[in-house]
């Protein structure tokens, strides 16, 4: 419901503002044909601009530098509305109708209403074509009626008054008139805005060009009806005859814009040039563009989504590994940076940061203090010093119910963090960090099951390896090594899989292909809460191998939350084709290095590159013996404490990846492939 009231909210907006160019500069204006196009594409553009979701990416100091994309951010309805791609899964709410449920019912309710009174007036038409009879001219149905409310047309449906000579001076006026609005389809139009109206019942504005589309058609068709030496007998026609109509469907000739309309005939001719009053048009629609069909997100967020279950299913940060080598925004020592080439991140990654705020998030906040059903997307602004310690916090959100209070608390209670990093330096920076609570109407406590696959787990690799083209990454020249792609998506209540998003960008159309399979996937078993189907998220990686080698059918462990890998191989040189399609064990597949090796190896030696190359960053992972991934950022060229602390504890049969690797070559930063080493004793 909160969708559908920011939908119809944008709706008015762009509808209102467009009606009031209309109503101040177009109005009354001899300018029918454009006015009746303008007032159709008025509608036409606020019931599709609030749809469109065009994302457009900002940095920090974009933002601090830039006059006009504050003020786009500021003024876009997508800025205030936390419904986004990233929102996904569930926190509960008391059961039982509430507010937004009545209010949902009352709005279907008077849909209903007006679409009876739209099929009311159908049926009367029917009647009323039915009971007389009809003559055909040429392509027109000429009814002989004395109905009252007649004349008027109806598609190529012409009713007409008997008591009316057909063949004298006001009988040709009426009828030129009347097939005016024929030849031109006005009916289409009314049709159109009636089933408009029924739906958006809401929106005043929509009611507003209804009455002046109407009006228009019979400038439009009196325009055509009249000469210049007829129209003040047009004129005495029209004040003369009596309205007494009441179907809406039809354009009757004795319409109640009396006084308007013979404004308009009396009028002198047209005045000069109105080609400003229609250019001036152009600008207001692309305003409204910017406004409401781009969504404008900072790139350096990440978000986390609460769950008022036992666990909590959090978006992953794709940004912790990535590094940013634009200059910083302040220079200074003493100041606080708003972009740097690394970024601050919580020890152990985001699996830590993750555990930790399912220990001391409480989810249930805004439902225990009456939050209605619905997504509320808290933000927290923090900074991160050169010891690591996080401080001057700040909500930028205030949805109430006690959300903000309880983020900035557990964001108080953070450890330590690893400081930013500015040209080699160690920085004090700025964080955002969303935290969406999702309010759903069950609060029992139960259990939850996640979304599944038709088959599980097997199953939908199959499907993958099945679908999955391996060679796009030779298609599109892609060095040789292994690229972990990972792509994110929601499963709905129904099953279905929607907001796709790659959370890498290996590029060579890795993530295109994923994305194109993920988009052809059949119907999942949705998620379950309390024996209820919820929409939940997923990540799903796929590893793509590029060199000399064997097709693989297995696939690495699964992460903590993540779906099973898929490893597709492709190959850069022709192979013996019944070798290829020879399975060999996942394990197998990798460079074997030992235990001893591994603990006295430098970070270049491992990531395979000359000991002078200036490393930027990379994710050391590992798997451990319960089949959870263990991952470690770091920067520079040594290894992080929590990397040290994992090589240590390593086995022999474990297997390590070095991803999301980039260096500094040439003074540009690169990406370069992931490495990967299977330990040995």
């Amino acid at each position: 419901m909160n969708a559908l009231l920011s939908y119809f909210l944008q709706a008015g907006i762009c509808s209102g503002m467009l009606y009031g160019y209309y109503h101040f500069f177009l109005r009354n204006k001899r300018l029918h044909q454009y006015n009746r196009f303008y007032l159709l594409g008025t509608v036409l553009l606020s019931l599709l601009l609030p749809l469109l979701n065009i994302p457009v990416y900002f940095t920090n100091a974009e933002k601090e530098s830039s006059v006009v994309l504050n003020t786009l951010i500021d003024l876009s309805p997508a800025s205030f509305s936390p419904v986004t791609t990233d929102v996904p899964i569930i926190t509960d709410r008391a059961a039982g109708t509430d507010l937004f449920t009545l209010l949902q019912y009352g709005y279907f309710f008077i849909v209903i209403l007006a679409f009876l009174r739209v099929i009311v007036s159908l049926y009367r038409i029917w009647q009323l074509y039915r009971q007389h009879p009809a003559e055909k001219l040429e392509r027109i149905r000429f009814i002989r009626t004395l109905a009252p409310g007649t004349p008027f047309s109806f598609f190529r449906w012409l009713f007409w008054d008997d008591r009316i000579e057909l063949h004298s001076a006001k009988g040709n006026q009426v009828f030129r008139h009347e097939l005016f609005h024929i030849r031109q389809q006005h009916s289409i139009d009314i049709v159109c805005m009636e089933i408009i109206t029924a739906l958006g019942w809401l929106n005043p504005f929509f009611h507003l060009i209804k009455k002046e589309l109407k009006a228009i058609h019979e400038f439009l068709a009196d325009r055509f009806a009249v000469t210049e030496n007829t129209k003040w007998e047009y004129a005495e026609l029209l004040l003369m005859q009596a309205f007494n109509t009441r179907n809406s469907l039809v354009n009757p000739f004795f319409h109640n814009q009396i006084k308007r309309r013979i404004a308009m005939i009396t009028n002198p001719s047209k005045p000069g040039s109105q080609y400003l009053r229609k250019l001036l048009a152009l600008p207001l629609a692309a305003l409204l563009m910017l406004l409401f069909a781009f969504n404008y997100k900072n790139s350096q967020q990440q978000e986390v989504a609460l769950n008022n279950s036992a666990t909590a299913n959090l978006l992953p940060d794709d940004r912790m590994p990535s590094a940013d080598t634009s200059k910083p925004t302040v220079e200074t020592e003493n100041k606080i940076f708003a972009k740097v080439e690394v970024e601050s991140a919580f020890p152990g990654g985001l699996s830590q940061w993750r555990s930790f705020l399912e220990k001391n998030l409480n989810a249930g906040i805004p439902a225990g203090k009456g939050a209605p059903a619905g997504a509320y997307t808290v933000i927290i602004q923090f900074v991160v010093d050169k010891e690591g310690r996080v401080g001057d916090l700040r909500a930028l959100t205030n949805h109430g119910y006690g959300m903000e209070a309880e983020a900035l608390r557990v964001f108080k209670l953070s450890p330590n963090w690893i400081p930013a990093r500015q040209n080699g330096r160690v920085v004090t920076a700025y964080r955002k960090q969303p935290v969406t609570f999702l309010v759903t109407e069950d609060h029992k406590s139960g259990t939850a099951s996640p979304a599944k696959f038709p088959g599980g787990d097997a199953a939908w690799t199959q499907f993958l390896e099945k679908n999955l083209n391996a060679r796009i990454p030779i298609e599109n020249k892609a060095p040789d090594g292994v690229y972990k792609v990972l792509v994110e998506f929601l499963v709905d209540k129904k099953g279905n899989i929607s907001n796709i998003k790659a959370r890498t960008s290996h590029g060579f159309k890795m993530e295109e292909e994923l994305e194109r399979i993920l988009k052809s996937s059949p119907a999942w078993i949705p998620a379950t809460l309390n024996g209820k189907p919820v929409t939940s998220y997923h990540n799903q990686p796929v590893t793509f191998m590029v060199g000399n080698g064997k097709i693989v059918h297995g696939s690495p462990p699964p992460a903590e939350n993540v779906l099973n890998e898929v490893v597709l191989v492709s190959f850069t040189k022709e192979t013996d084709s019944k070798k290829a399609d020879q399975p060999i064990a996942a394990n197998d597949l990798y460079p074997s290095i030992s235990l001893g090796k591994m603990k006295s190896s430098k970070p270049f030696e491992l990531l395979q590159v000359s000991p002078d190359t200036e490393i930027i960053g990379y994710m050391f992972t590992t798997d451990l013996e319960d089949n959870r991934i263990a991952e470690a950022y770091n920067s520079g060229d040594q290894f992080s404490e929590a990397t040290l602390k994992l090589i240590n504890n390593l086995n022999a049969g474990r297997l390590v990846t070095l991803d999301l690797i980039k260096i500094k070559k040439d003074g540009k930063e690169i990406k370069i492939a992931s490495k990967v080493y299977k330990i040995i004793p």
